[in-house]
Formats: structure tokens, sequence, C-alpha cells
């Protein structure tokens, strides 16, 4: 029996040869028999390594780059590996039936390398490593109308991102330039960029694509594909009532409802291969349809209440609006490019804007429905008493709808093995507060509330009486009021080198400048290189968790408000380079 095994493995060796001959090594395309349906079928096997170097960059202040959830990484890094398995049947009575399935290893963003913790926390894997393996696209075709439709079902690339009628991100050329697969500081298709979508959808689409037009439209949960849809309901989790009444006059949060999305496309050139232009509209209607009434009501109660409740239950009766959950996303792209054997060129861009809804939010609590008991110790209990003025400003919320403006621009060009690409954004961002993180590059909608009214609320918050702001409190309301100013300036840069056709080679800048809510810029200097002790009084003990130009100037009577970034701080500019690397296989 022995003597049987070398010349089986000689057939098998020789077999892999006749394999290896027939077929690339870089990808496999076969054209085989459907043993189902008797019909010629297309399978297809590829996939896309994104592999970098980050260089150390310095930031203003003087220290190093930092490796976190939120921050560019250094040092080298494997970003996403994506495999392909697809196939088609692309002749006979069934033609235009498919499937694809697309596993996905991609680096978890994990600090201090345990391994689990994706970029917004999520937990995601297990092991000492920072990978993850996720199932990215599973879907299924099938011809509809004669072929004049096509429906996809499944989990599947968003349609304002990767649709078959026009793929945007394709037409940017550059996608995990930087090697970042959120898409939030990448260069990737402009609602990917915007941080409005995951560029994965689960759900179901129909979508036509022409000579010289195209249109998709998608229904899905946009929860992303890692998660089921309304898995975190924010009004569920949030605690604190300033919180709750926040989150539903925003309409933050996951939801039940369904979104409805698509792209409108025209191709004034055809399917040239040498001209191209292309004029895209994308757009997703967040919640259409689906949205529960636990969504925005929140009701609460604790009968075994006493002293704190003067002997009354306590009530929490919490209510929003739909409409807030209800928000809009769309943008217009014009795309040019012209290709020939060694010498290729495009460039593209527009407008984005993202609608967010609002609406009111109130509580009723036991203070509203037993006034007397609780108002009844030598206070005023008439409807103007300062009591009333502060629990009607703790108590309600009314949020006014937002518009936020993004615009876009990106250009390439390559002759022969050498090429280079821009990429410039500006957006209305979110910079409110120092513990917000504002250099993100994704755009947000501030508040639409004159900032008159901000600060009237403000004040009657604390004791109900209208106009005793000092000038410390003048100083810490930047801290609460949003202007509106808010920005931020996202531009990147590379020089790529094209050993062959399916490697590409770059050495890219990526660079963002955000201004906070009162259109002032982001400030650091030297002194936050300088940490505080552990000790627990004095100005080590709030040294601990912040840096120390952030700790505020007590001596000047502006205990929130004025810090030492404030009188000699430069402005904060976030720059990351690295080498990118993108291997078709």
């Amino acid at each position: 029996m022995s003597s049987r095994k070398p010349g089986r493995s000689l057939k098998v060796y020789l077999g892999l040869i006749l394999f290896l001959s027939s077929y690339s090594i870089w990808s496999f395309d076969i054209i085989t028999e459907d043993k189902k349906l008797s019909v010629p079928s297309k399978f297809t096997v590829n996939g896309v390594l994104w592999v970098s170097y980050g260089l150390n960059d310095k930031k203003p202040n003087g220290a190093p780059d930092y490796s976190g959830p939120n921050s560019q990484s250094t040092g080298f890094r494997v970003a996403r590996a994506l495999v392909n398995i697809q196939g088609d049947i692309e002749e006979g009575e069934y033609k235009g039936y498919g499937f694809r399935i697309t596993p996905d290893v991609y680096s978890t963003y994990s600090q201090e390398a345990n391994g689990c913790t994706n970029f917004d926390g999520s937990q995601v894997c297990q092991g000492f490593n920072d990978y993850a393996f996720s199932l990215r696209f599973a879907y299924f075709n099938m011809p509809l109308f004669d072929r004049f439709l096509t429906l996809r079902v499944g989990q599947q690339p968003a349609a304002v991102t990767i649709s078959p009628v026009f793929n945007l991100t394709e037409m940017m050329a550059h996608r995990y330039i930087d090697g970042d697969p959120t898409g939030r500081m990448g260069a990737s298709a402009a609602f990917q960029n915007f941080g409005f979508s995951t560029g994965v959808e689960r759900g179901i689409s129909i979508f036509h694509k022409d000579e010289y037009y195209g249109f998709h439209f998608m229904l899905g949960n946009e929860s992303t594909h890692r998660r089921n849809n309304a898995q975190d309901l924010e009004i569920l989790t949030v605690t604190g009532s300033s919180d709750k009444l926040n989150s539903l006059a925003n309409g933050s949060g996951d939801s039940y409802g369904l979104d409805l999305q698509g792209i409108l496309n025209f191709l004034p050139t055809g399917e040239s291969k040498k001209f191209l232009a292309g004029l895209s509209s994308p757009f997703i209607f967040k919640n259409i349809t689906g949205i529960d009434r636990d969504e925005v009501e929140y009701n609460s109660a604790n009968f075994v209440c006493t002293a704190d409740c003067q002997n009354h239950p306590r009530v929490r009766m919490f209510r929003g609006e739909k409409r807030a959950k209800q928000d809009i996303y769309f943008g217009f792209q014009t795309d040019l490019a012209y290709n020939e054997d060694s010498f290729s060129f495009a460039l593209g861009g527009g407008p984005y804007y993202f609608l967010d809804r609002r609406g009111k939010s109130s509580l009723i609590n036991e203070q509203i429905l037993f006034p007397e008991d609780f108002f009844n110790q030598g206070l005023d209990t008439t409807i103007a008493s300062n009591e009333f003025r502060k629990l009607y400003a703790t108590n309600t919320r009314d949020e006014r709808d937002s518009l936020a403006k993004g615009l876009y621009f990106y250009t390439h060009v390559r002759y022969k093995k050498f090429g280079a690409f821009l990429m410039y954004t500006t957006g209305t961002g979110n910079g409110m507060g120092r513990a917000q993180d504002p250099v993100t590059g994704v755009m947000s909608a501030p508040s639409n509330v004159p900032w008159i009214d901000q600060v009237v609320r403000y004040d009657l918050q604390t004791d109900g009486v209208l106009g005793n702001v000092n000038i410390r409190d003048i100083f810490d309301l930047r801290n609460h009021v949003d202007h509106g100013k808010a920005r931020f300036y996202k531009t990147v840069a590379s020089l790529n080198y094209f050993p062959m056709e399916r490697l590409k080679i770059s050495l890219a800048v990526i660079q963002i400048v955000s201004i906070d809510q009162t259109g002032r810029p982001t400030r650091v200097n030297s002194l936050e290189r300088i940490r505080g002790d552990e000790r627990t009084t004095g100005i080590e003990s709030q040294n601990v968790s912040d840096q120390f130009s952030q700790v505020v100037l007590t001596s000047l009577g502006f205990p929130n408000g004025v810090t030492v970034n404030d009188l000699m701080g430069r402005p904060l500019v976030e720059t990351q380079t690295l080498i990118a690397t993108e291997y078709i296989f």
C-alpha cells in the first residue's frame, strides 16, 4: 500500500500543475456547468489586500502620534483582506441569476492589543490579536420583467457607495489609501467619507442599468452590517433625564424603522471606454417606515418611593417625536474621466447635504404631577416662579431641523507606472465641547436653536433666575452653546507607483484641521507633554485625566472657561504620513 502513495501524490501534483497552467494564479475564473440547472455558470474567486506602514508623525505640541480607536495607527498594519466568491449565469433561460459571498478580515483598532475592541467600542473578536473575521457581503440576484430589473436580496454593497449602476468608490480609485476601513478618514465614496454610510446594507434592492442612465433603490436596516436592526436603541440605554431628552429631541440612536436609499445616474457619454461623464445623485431617507412607539416614548414608575418623593410614586414619562428619526442625506456628484493605454485622468466632486430632522421632547415627573407637595416650602408656586422656570428649562427640549453642508473634490492622474491623487473635503463639523474629539472629518449638523435661546435655557437650568449670569459663566457658556461655526477641512494627497496592474504603492499624507463651535481652531501647545501626578488635591487632581495645558486657570476666576491653551496655544493640525499598498489577487 505504501508503494502506491508516491504514484497518487504524483497524480495530484501533475493535476495542480495542469490546473495552474490553465487558470490565473491571481484569481480564479472558470465557466462550468450548473449541475442542478444544466446551464453554463461563471464561477469567480478573487480578492484584495490593503497593507500599510504609518510613519510616526509629530503633533503640534511635539508629542508623537498615538495609536488608538479614534487615531491613525503607526507602524506596519494590515487594514483589511477581502475574498470574493461569486457565481453568475450569463446566458440561457436563467441569465441574470447569481450570488456573492465575501468573507472579511479587518483590523479592529484595539488598544493594548486586546484584540476585541472595534473602532466604535464594540466587542468583535477573541484572543490577543487586532483582527476580526466577519461576513462583508452575502446576497443573490434575480432578474425581473424580462431582465429589465434585477432584484438583489441579502447583505450587499450600499447603493450610495458601490452600486452596480454606477460605482462611486471605483471612480475614486483610491479606496483605503490610509488603511482605514471605516471610511471616516480615507479616500472612498463621499457618503462613506462624510460618515453617512458604512458601505454595507442588509436588505432588498432593485436596479436597472442602461447605456445612458441607471437607477438603484434599496430598502434596508441601515444599522450597519455588524449588528441587527434596532440592536442599540439609545433611549433604552442612555442614563439621566437630560440625556434622554436630548436623545429624543435629536432622534439619535438605532430604530426599528427601515431606510430607503438609492442613486440616480446619467451617462451622457454612454458606454464609451475612452471618455466618461457621469452625473449622480445618491440619497438616503432614514426610517421611512417601521418606527415603533417605544422609540419615542419612555414610561417608568416606582411605587415604593417615599421620603425623597414626598410619599408619591416616582414617575417618569418621556415623550418625543418620530420625525426626529427621519433624517435625509443627499448629494450631487459629477465625474469626468479619460482613459487610454498609457495615460488616464479623472476628476469629480460636488455638494453633499445632511438634513438632521429634530423635534420636541418633554418629561412629566412627580414634581409636575404634584407641584404643591414639592414647591410649598415657602416658595412661590405660580407658573412664573423661579422653580417652574427651572423645571420648564430642565424638563423640555425644543430642537429645530438643521442642514449640514459639505463639499467634495477629487482628482487622480496616471502616466504608465506613475500617478498622483488628491482629495479635498470640507463640511460642517461637530466640534462641540472639549470632551469630544473634533478632529474626525465627519460631517455633523449644528444646533439651529438661536444662541440666545440656548443661553437662556442654560441660565434657567441652574436656579430658575433669568439674567444672573456672571463673567465666569459667560466663559463657561462656550462649552454648552453651539454657535453653528464648527467645520473641518481634510486633505488626502499621494504619489503612486504601479509595479504591475495588480499592485499599487502610495506615499500619502492626510491632514485634518478642525474649527470648534465658536469658530476658533482647536489649540495645543508643548505644555501638554507635562502630565500631572495622582494627588487628590489641587491642580494635580484635575491633571490626572486632563492634559496639563487644559487645566483651567482658577486664579483668574474662570473655573471652566479659560485654559493655558487659549492664551498661548497653536491651532491643532492632525497629520498622518504613510505608505499604503493595494494588492489585487
